[in-house]
């Protein structure tokens, strides 16, 4: 009896002493929950970092800080990525970060609401379907935008062109001597193409091509990574990729100063590379020229390769092949 009494003892305090010691250390799932609660917290942070960023280049407009040219679909895009962050979380609980962030996404839906370009047809196609026939409500802005695009087209500003040359040859006796001569500088002497061609700053930075930018709009994005990567001190050739029908993207980006890519990459003097069918339209060449661009040949490659530190080039892949793979909102690499 004596001997049960004593295991029994035994036995109950050494299950307090266990009991103390589970009270005193929290449960392993404890632990993990906390862990993974403070890695959502961090992935959470640096989330919202990214939408800060993205706002912050968005609002950077034509460098004044203005969001004119922001669409409301570009903002719903945030916002919406902006819920999914913040997807379970009561608004009592939202970190300072979090609350800057709805500010400035409030900030940015407000401004793009008051815009009249702000609402594109592939955010809305029933408004963009009822407002087709309101031509005379268009805005000038607007009106200006799509002339500028529609000259700067290849399939709609190239065949003008080509029809106000024609004109001017064989329609106006007053111009005819002057369009003879200027047909024999294009195909006899080529006139202007010395590649690689110097391009004339004032066309590529007028306010031209903020137009043509703003149509769309067109952004462009270098990560700060790739600036430091990129130096004045070597040569590069750039690869620019989907084709499409019309590489618009080129022409805003790299092609002028729309986007400021001079400013963002100094130093580095990129030309174009297009056909060399380009060369030989009167007018348009003119304006092939003025950009700087070159005529996508070997030979033309590897002389603007050759040149001094900072000349590059850039081609546009695919060519004819991936011309008519353009798919909204998809992209097949």
């Amino acid at each position: 009896t004596v001997s049960v009494l004593y295991w029994r003892g035994h036995r109950d305090h050494r299950r307090s002493v266990e009991k103390n010691s589970r009270n005193s250390m929290p449960p392993k799932k404890a632990v993990e929950k906390k862990a993974q609660e403070q890695i959502t917290e961090r992935q959470r942070s640096a989330a919202l970092r990214r939408i800060l960023e993205d706002c912050s280049d968005l609002r950077k407009g034509d460098g004044d800080g203005a969001a004119s040219n922001v669409t409301v679909r570009e903002v719903d895009q945030l916002r919406a990525a902006f819920r999914n962050v913040m997807q379970g979380q009561s608004e009592l609980h939202w970190s300072n970060q979090a609350v800057q962030c709805d500010n400035v996404l409030w900030q940015l839906e407000k401004e793009a609401k008051a815009n009249p370009d702000a609402v594109t047809g592939d955010h809305d196609r029933d408004l963009a379907g009822k407002e087709a026939w309101k031509f005379a409500k268009i805005p000038r802005r607007r009106r200006l935008q799509t002339f500028v695009v529609s000259i700067n087209g290849f399939f709609t500003g190239m065949p003008m062109l080509l029809g106000l040359a024609f004109y001017l040859t064989f329609f106006n006796v007053f111009t005819m001597p002057v369009m003879v001569l200027y047909w024999i500088a294009i195909f006899v002497f080529k006139v202007g193409v010395r590649h690689p061609i110097k391009r004339k700053e004032w066309f590529v930075r007028s306010r031209f091509f903020k137009l043509y930018r703003d149509y769309f709009p067109i952004r462009l994005v270098v990560p700060k990574a790739a600036r430091k990567a990129i130096t004045p001190h070597r040569n590069y050739l750039f690869c620019y990729h989907p084709h499409g029908v019309a590489s618009f993207g080129v022409v805003a980006n790299f092609a002028t100063e729309a986007n400021g890519i001079g400013d963002i990459l100094p130093g580095i003097d990129i030309h174009v590379q297009t056909l060399g069918l380009n060369f030989i339209i009167p007018f348009w060449r003119e304006l092939i020229i003025w950009a700087g661009m070159g005529d996508a040949s070997a030979k033309t490659i590897r002389k603007t390769l050759s040149g001094p530190p900072g000349m590059s080039a850039l081609l546009v892949v695919g060519g004819a092949e991936e011309a008519l793979l353009a798919s909204p909102k998809t992209n097949k690499l």
